[in-house]
């Protein structure tokens, strides 16, 4: 099976999680939307990036938390696996995984942690950024040094970033600290603008660091819904704010080696097959 075959038959997996997700937050009355690649495939392709390997959902913090809670009881547990850095001692994000039970996506990053490796979407919260500019400061370098930590001590990196001073100097600083420890204090300092009437929104753990995953607040809050291949999903409305933002001229398609996905190793669709 050649790339462009497993792509396809991933992004048919992808629309499965994505409907339960969507099944869960209507019966919840749960906002929830598209970001970042997901939103821009709904703008540009109508549906999926061709090259890319995953789906991107956000949700405000307080939703967020909502749905969690929600998925304990509605969740079709047969089928799916929801997995969050409460639930799953070695994975270290803070955002979860709807993650589809029998299959294995196997990612360079991630290859060395004991974790479920299911074919997943992903789901961030988009926490608040405080309007003060020493404490965002204090709230974004925290939670930088505690989640590297926790990544390092949990095991993840490329074989690249492991051969690294930065890599081998976190991974002496997190014998120091207890995984439960780096967990909480992650997030502490990620939510502590919580209670703030915040102009800015953080997803804390984007593809592109925290500087450029700062947005304007105004953007997650009103929502459209999107033609996405067969689907209809909610996404962003003020795409022609939030797209340029992101990428810049988000219509012209990057150069073929800038199309990045998640370094796949190996893929097992299991069942699905």
């Amino acid at each position: 099976m050649n790339n462009d075959e497993i792509l396809e038959k991933m992004h048919r997996l992808h629309l499965i999680l994505a409907d339960e997700l969507k099944r869960i937050c209507e019966k919840y009355n749960i906002e929830y939307f598209m970001i970042a690649g997901t939103l821009l495939g709904a703008v540009r392709h109508k549906g999926f990036i061709p090259w890319d390997d995953d789906m991107d959902f956000g949700m405000t913090r307080d939703n967020y938390e909502r749905f969690l809670e929600c998925c304990q009881t509605e969740l079709d547990n047969e089928r799916f696996f929801l997995q969050t850095d409460k639930n799953c001692k070695y994975y270290t994000f803070n955002f979860s995984k709807i993650r589809l039970n029998g299959t294995e996506v196997i990612e360079e990053f991630s290859s060395k942690v004991s974790t479920n490796q299911g074919i997943y979407i992903d789901i961030f919260p988009l926490d608040k950024v405080s309007n003060n500019k020493v404490k965002e400061k204090i709230q974004k370098k925290s939670f930088w040094f505690f989640r590297n930590l926790l990544w390092v001590k949990c095991g993840y990196g490329t074989p690249e970033k492991r051969k690294t001073i930065q890599y081998k100097i976190a991974k002496f600083l997190g014998h120091f600290f207890t995984i439960s420890f780096l967990k909480k204090m992650k997030y502490k300092t990620i939510t502590m603008a919580r209670n703030e009437d915040a102009q800015r929104v953080v997803t804390s753990d984007g593809a592109y660091g925290l500087e450029r995953e700062t947005l304007n607040a105004k953007w997650i809050k009103k929502t459209r819904e999107y033609k996405f291949e067969d689907r209809i999903y909610p996404g962003i409305a003020d795409y022609e704010e939030y797209l340029p933002y992101l990428y810049g001229d988000y219509m012209q398609l990057p150069p073929e080696d800038e199309r990045n996905h998640h370094e796949r190793l190996s893929v097992n669709f299991g069942e699905y097959s």
